[in-house]
């Protein structure tokens, strides 16, 4: 095994162990001998699933009119398989969610589009870069990295003018 994959194996199980020692911590909020946040009313926060069947690494981002958007990876392993690069808002604060549209789609079936940058630019555009994996579910690695898309939405991430040449090779 090479020193890169090795590190890839290393990233993964370390967020693995992240990801399993936050669960605990919120699932468990009763755990004796332990400090947990609290609301301004003195209660545990409930644990909420907003969008189903993703492992997000969600990207918030407040857009100028209030609405909150997530952009993130839309399967429920991250960069595992096949992915795109969907954007999601919500307009209560965070309560509900809907799809508004993908930044970063796919250009091949077996590519997983992920690793996710999103902020707003000057005029208040939407913005996402966005690369990923050519080949995740390769018996070898992951094929190779795709190079970055940046993305711009001028409606609040309903479309998208996507520019695959903004980063050109050297």
């Amino acid at each position: 095994m090479n020193s890169s994959n090795r590190v890839i194996k290393i990233m993964r199980l370390s967020s693995i162990l992240v990801f399993s020692l936050l669960s605990i911590s919120i699932v468990n909020p009763g755990e004796t001998g332990r400090r947990y946040v609290r609301t301004a009313k003195g209660e545990y926060p409930r644990a909420e699933i907003a969008v189903y069947n993703v492992c997000a690494w969600p990207n918030l981002t407040e857009l100028p009119d209030g609405a909150i958007v997530a952009t993130i990876h839309n399967q429920p392993s991250h960069l595992n398989q096949p992915s795109d690069v969907d954007c999601w808002a919500s307009e209560d604060g965070g309560q509900t969610w809907e799809k508004r549209g993908t930044p970063a789609p796919r250009e091949n079936p077996k590519f997983a589009r992920g690793n996710v940058a999103a902020g707003l630019a000057g005029n208040g555009d939407l913005i996402v870069i966005s690369s990923g994996w050519s080949d995740p579910a390769a018996e070898k690695g992951r094929g190779t990295i795709l190079p970055p898309l940046v993305s711009r939405s001028t409606d609040g991430g309903r479309t998208w003018d996507i520019d695959a040449d903004a980063f050109p090779d050297k």
